[in-house]
């Protein structure tokens, strides 16, 4: 049991160290505080995903929690989605397929 213990330990100690090396420490415009931003980019077929759920209808939170990415992730991927899509068009596929 301890030895299974130890390598569950050690596999979740290098998973944090890449995690944190991922990391990058960013400043606030016009602020002393400091946030931490994750260089990684979702991937292709989460954003899909993201879009699909959208279309279909889905809620932020319920598209969020399917997917195991943060609301807002969620809120960025339609937004570049429907920025380069045209707002117009994009409202009205979603009503289409919705419906």
């Amino acid at each position: 049991m301890l030895k299974a213990l130890d390598e569950f330990l050690d596999i979740l100690t290098i998973y944090m160290t890449n995690l944190t090396n991922s990391l990058t420490i960013v400043p606030f415009k016009y602020s002393i505080q400091y946030r931490l931003v994750d260089d990684t980019k979702i991937p292709d077929y989460i954003e899909r995903n993201v879009i699909q759920g959208w279309l279909l209808g889905k809620s932020r939170d319920e598209i969020a929690i399917e997917c195991s990415i943060s609301t807002g992730s969620v809120s960025n991927i339609i937004k570049k989605f429907v920025d380069n899509l045209g707002q117009y068009d994009a409202e009205t596929i979603r009503e289409l397929l919705y419906k």
